[in-house]
């Protein structure tokens, strides 16, 4: 059983990989174009595919697939490090950012996928 588990891991790796340069393209090039646009479908367009590729990185990480990291990181931040750390190094931008992100519905464990 343990062996199904790493192989359905290992064979999302190239969605997983996929999602995160999609991630860096977003922030890098589609961003600051939402940020200086007026344009609102645009900046709709920016932000539903950031939400959609942060939802993707937090399920495919054994997390819920209607949770952003931030909600994740936020629920886990007083007894896991690195999420204290990264909410932490997230609230240079944007203050208690993981505090207001959790989904308070989904505070139960990971759902079940039938």
């Amino acid at each position: 059983m343990q062996f199904l588990l790493y192989l359905t891991m290992f064979l999302q790796l190239p969605v997983f990989i996929l999602d995160l340069i999609k991630l860096f393209y977003l922030a890098i090039v589609g961003l600051p174009i939402a940020l200086l646009t007026q344009n609102k479908e645009i900046k709709t367009y920016v932000f539903n595919n950031l939400l959609s590729v942060d939802q993707s990185v937090n399920a495919l990480t054994g997390g819920s697939k209607n949770e952003t990291c931030s909600s994740r990181l936020g629920r886990y931040q007083n007894t896991v490090w690195f999420a204290m750390l990264i909410c932490k190094f997230l609230d240079i931008f944007d203050k208690d950012h993981c505090k207001k992100y959790v989904l308070p519905e989904l505070y139960q464990e990971n759902e079940v996928i039938e």
